[in-house]
């Protein structure tokens, strides 16, 4: 049975890519419209910056935090999804570093810049902690779970921060694991059959950045 159908006002979006993740990871049913296509209803009821949208098939209210669209899915996959379900101290650590990588990213001054590139740092390591700590290929141990697709469009990004920023945080140099991690989660089939191309997100962050010197 269809659970719903995914708005996302964009295909390089991240925060979509999450829940298709999710949605391929637990065999949850549900149709994914882009950009022109979605119905005048769905713009109206969604603010700029809150994408993507949900409309469970349920007749329940439109979802608009990709967290919550997961959770929704965990909830109606059964046993299946309580296994996919994460810490929700693990998926809060990785919120905090999608944010610093964010920044370092797109933010041109200064003293952001050195800010976040410091907090990126300490995400990281916190987050390889907790790999280490659960000695597995992936985040959690043995099985891919909801922490390693919350985070997953986002390591995609990783390269950018040498790209764009000509930053290469220490752990990417010195953690053949984490590094391992970060290789088993991009290439996961999951997140490959609608991972957007390198280029494409490039060009996206050409047009948002901000190049002023660091």
């Amino acid at each position: 049975m269809r659970l719903g159908t995914l708005y996302s006002d964009g295909n390089l979006c991240p925060f979509a890519h999450r829940v298709q993740i999710a949605a391929a990871e637990l065999s949850a049913d549900i149709s994914v419209v882009f950009d022109g296509d979605i119905p005048a209803a769905v713009r109206e009821a969604t603010r700029p910056g809150s994408w993507p949208a949900f409309e469970p098939s349920d007749g329940g209210d439109l979802l608009h935090d990709s967290a919550k669209i997961v959770d929704y899915l965990i909830a109606a996959s059964g046993a299946a999804g309580e296994s996919y379900r994460s810490d929700p101290e693990i998926l809060a650590k990785l919120d905090t570093l999608v944010m610093c990588i964010s920044k370092v990213i797109l933010a041109g001054e200064p003293a952001i810049q050195k800010e976040f590139r410091n907090k990126l740092d300490r995400a990281l390591a916190e987050v390889e902690f907790v790999r280490s700590a659960n000695n597995g290929p992936f985040l959690e141990g043995e099985h891919f779970s909801q922490a390693d697709g919350h985070i997953a469009p986002f390591l995609y990004r990783l390269p950018f921060l040498v790209e764009i920023r000509d930053h290469v945080p220490q752990i990417v140099l010195a953690n053949d694991g984490f590094n391992a991690w970060v290789d088993r989660v991009v290439n996961r089939k999951s997140f490959q059959q609608i991972a957007p191309k390198r280029h494409a997100v490039r060009q996206f962050y050409a047009a948002k950045a901000s190049y002023l010197n660091p």
